[in-house]
């Protein structure tokens, strides 16, 4: 199944400079957090994605098909030193193109879709310089603030899409009681792979932005809400707590440097496809002992964890399922778990052949178009080995029943707006989809027994990044009315959690 996957919503950004700044003008934003009074419900209009074949492994812009236009990359063996003289304010940027140490090889990128090397493309513009003259991405954006509760800390290596050092928003642990656990939550946010996706994205003309492509437009400080936040209801709030925006536009996977893409108006420029690399040089800092940018703030060592719970909604939980078994073998003294909101759809079991055929094509081309040429995408290992086809590897359903072993909890609505409508693009109805999507996490109960389920209806996308939702929705487990966070609190105790409501005659409490 290869629906993987979608957006959420911005909730604020900032006014962009033309070019690069080492110095971010002050914003924050949580990433995939509400745009209906600050609650994380989606708005009507942030479900009308799917045209084309936008319901794929990454849902697409507007025109969501992958075009020829994309001259790939330039990155096949180069190690270090490959064109960061274009990337105008990167700082701490060198030496991001060779290294893939969360694959064992630290040498190469190992760029399946490379057809030159760096020195070729080094007179490409990137793609904040080659769009100026069609778009000023302040006016798309939203002016924020920072707040007080996370510190930044700009990564050494990984780099956003236009060539900005990729950053990260920590907080040492604030109970003592849990100075060795930790949350790492992956920001969503969508995927572009092909010129007019990219420049659609970036000029605002979709439905996210620059904030997307970017660390421009990050703060010292950023506020956060629900499952990194310090309400008083969330236990989990004080863990050690690392937040990571998305800016690389490509579902985390990405490691592929310099791709020259070229879009409809005949203009080309260079993308930093590093999702992959990005997590890497997290995991490398945060080992160390990561310490923010204003030095506010300190965590100790995550190779000295007890609890690393790695969480992420929508397209950040395509990066929790490509990461996760990857991060468990990274840290073997720690209990690793992962949270994956918003990810579930109907199984194979639960579609017509016909259906089922559609989805597969889909997954098939997404994989052959953008995954592998493009992004040079770093998936599950032990999928990598054990898939009938390569595709399958991002294939949510496939990953969460077959590959991924490490447990982990899902929660997902069953009529998640957003995800019915990129079903709807393989002949799955609005009616079909909550019957068919429960009906398989019901499946997925009986064959991992050490993954906890909670499938609520409510018509809501995302659910982590907000307060409201992550405690104040409330459905049935075990005869008890229990939160997203309690639930997932009953799980992390070692209770089981097997709690998918009945998109018929639905029991949940929506706030």
């Amino acid at each position: 199944m290869i629906w993987f996957l979608l957006a959420c919503l911005d909730d604020a950004s900032t006014t962009p400079p033309p070019t690069a700044s080492t110095t971010p003008p002050a914003t924050a934003s949580t990433g995939d957090t509400a745009a209906t009074g600050g609650t994380g419900a989606l708005p009507a209009t942030g479900a009308t994605s799917a045209t084309g074949d936008t319901g794929e492994t990454g849902l697409l812009g507007p025109t969501g098909a992958t075009t020829a236009t994309t001259a790939t990359t330039a990155t096949t063996a180069t190690t270090a030193t490959t064109a960061t003289t274009a990337d105008t304010g990167t700082t701490g940027t060198t030496g991001t193109t060779g290294t893939t140490a969360l694959t064992g090889d630290t040498g190469s990128t190992a760029s399946t879709g490379a057809t030159s090397d760096t020195g070729s493309t080094s007179s490409v513009p990137l793609i904040g310089e080659a769009l100026l003259g069609r778009c000023d991405p302040t006016q798309s954006t939203a002016k924020g603030s920072g707040g007080d509760e996370l510190f930044r800390v700009t990564l050494p290596t990984g780099r956003c899409n236009d060539g900005t050092p990729a950053v990260a928003y920590v907080r040492a642990a604030t109970d003592p009681a849990h100075a060795d656990d930790w949350v790492v939550y992956l920001d969503g946010g969508n995927r572009c792979a092909d010129g007019e996706g990219c420049s659609e994205r970036w000029c605002g003309d979709d439905f996210h932005n620059a904030r997307k492509m970017s660390s421009l437009w990050e703060a010292e400080t950023r506020s956060i809400g629900g499952i990194s936040g310090d309400d008083v209801r969330n236990d989990l709030g004080g863990y050690n707590q690392v937040q990571m925006p998305a800016c690389t536009s490509d579902n985390w996977t990405g490691r592929q440097s310099d791709v020259v893409l070229t879009n409809d108006q005949g203009v080309s420029f260079r993308v930093h496809f590093e999702g992959a690399l990005v997590i890497d040089s997290l995991l490398g800092v945060l080992e160390a002992g990561a310490t923010s940018d204003d030095g506010q703030a300190v965590l100790p060592p995550l190779g000295a964890a007890s609890r690393v719970v790695l969480a992420g909604s929508s397209g950040g939980a395509v990066g929790v399922l490509s990461h996760l078994d990857r991060v468990a073998e990274r840290l073997p003294s720690a209990e690793v778990v992962g949270v994956l909101d918003a990810m579930a759809g109907p199984s194979s079991a639960h579609l017509t052949p016909a259906q089922q055929a559609l989805k597969d094509a889909s997954g098939e081309r997404q994989w052959e178009e953008d995954f592998l040429p493009i992004y040079d995408a770093l998936v599950d290992d032990s999928c990598q080995v054990d898939a009938l086809e390569a595709w399958e590897c991002v294939v949510p359903t496939a990953l969460q029943f077959d590959h991924v072993q490490t447990p982990y909890f899902v929660q997902f609505d069953l009529r998640d707006s957003l995800l019915i409508s990129v079903f709807e693009s393989f002949g799955v109805t609005s009616a079909e989809f909550p019957g068919a999507t429960a009906a398989t996490l019901q499946d997925l109960i009986v064959a991992r027994p050490d993954v906890g389920v909670r499938a609520s209806t409510c018509s809501q996308h995302v659910y982590l990044g907000s307060d409201l939702w992550l405690h104040e929705q409330l459905l049935p487990v075990g005869g008890v009315d229990l939160s997203v966070h309690d639930a997932l609190l009953t799980w992390l105790d070692g209770g089981l959690v097997a709690a998918v409501d009945d998109p018929v005659a639905p029991q949940s409490v929506c706030p």
